[in-house]
């Protein structure tokens, strides 16, 4: 009998392994079905849980089954962070759904919950390709092209905002060694935030819209400044190992004035103090918030 209970016991285990790496056998917290617009199942989409206004969340990601189906389990307790569900599959565009609405339930001190959420990809509007280039007009090779957000046309209130450290993990992307990179995943009537990681440059963010020309165009990257900085406590005591995310609103004097659709907005940097609270970034001239 014991060795029985044990077998019996030791088999249960073997079972729920697969499923225990992500979310120790709990049950799922987001599910749903993936479909394209007239409800057919799409396998093998990519679908990610992300927090939409909180840095250094995990993300959490899976596909979708043979029937679209997809859940994905997150124990993370809301404090003060909203989440969206962001799915996509090659050849179609983004699909999204984001807690502001009845979609996602997620209040202060609990788990997000959304069960039975359905994502609609739609089909992508017309390959967007445009090129990176440094300050003095060289191309950048090897940038990271980060998806920070999808949003209506002149309402960031409809869509979502991802600040996770790398973007979403199945949509980033690198710049040819002609600087070149292409978005093939932007729906319709919409506008994609985006971020281009350098370590000369930083994080420099710049938004497109769906409905611009296809064809070639320019971002061309602004200059940044290196910045030495102390993190000190209420006492005048350094702080080491603080994580520190500085945001900067460019300065009117350095705005581009050009009319091309793609220009830099902002700036993002992520650092951590060393032992003696210090740091080091390049950093754009404008009003830094630092959080």
């Amino acid at each position: 009998m014991k060795s029985c209970l044990l077998f019996r016991l030791l088999f249960r285990l073997l079972v729920c392994l697969p499923f225990t790496a992500q979310s120790f056998c709990a049950e799922p917290n987001i599910s749903g079905r993936v479909t394209d617009a007239s409800g057919k199942a799409i396998q093998d989409a990519f679908v990610c849980l992300a927090p939409i206004n909180a840095y250094g969340r995990d993300l959490v990601v899976t596909k979708s089954d043979e029937k679209g189906g997809f859940a994905l389990v997150s124990r993370q307790r809301v404090t003060s962070v909203r989440y969206a569900v962001v799915a996509w599959k090659p050849g179609y565009g983004v699909a999204y759904a984001v807690d502001r609405t009845s979609d996602i339930h997620s209040s202060e001190g609990e788990i997000p919950i959304a069960l039975g959420l359905r994502l609609v990809l739609p089909q992508p509007v017309a390959p967007i390709t445009f090129q990176v280039l440094d300050p003095q007009g060289n191309p950048v090779s090897s940038a990271a092209i980060e998806l920070r957000s999808v949003t209506e046309p002149g309402n960031s209130d409809e869509g979502f905002w991802v600040r996770s450290s790398n973007g979403i993990p199945f949509l980033r992307q690198r710049t040819d060694p002609r600087g070149m990179v292409t978005f093939d995943f932007v729906p319709p009537t919409s506008e994609i935030g985006f971020s281009v990681k350098t370590e000369e440059f930083g994080a420099q963010h710049a938004s497109i819209m769906s409905d611009q020309a296809p064809g070639a165009s320019s971002l061309r990257l602004l200059p940044t400044t290196r910045v030495q900085l102390q993190v000190l406590s209420e006492d005048g005591l350094p702080m080491p190992n603080r994580e520190l995310n500085c945001w900067t609103r460019l300065d009117p004097k350095v705005q581009q004035s050009t009319n091309n659709a793609l220009e830099v907005r902002h700036g993002f940097v992520e650092m951590k103090t060393n032992a003696e609270g210090r740091v080091e970034a390049n950093m754009l001239s404008g009003q830094a918030n630092f959080g």
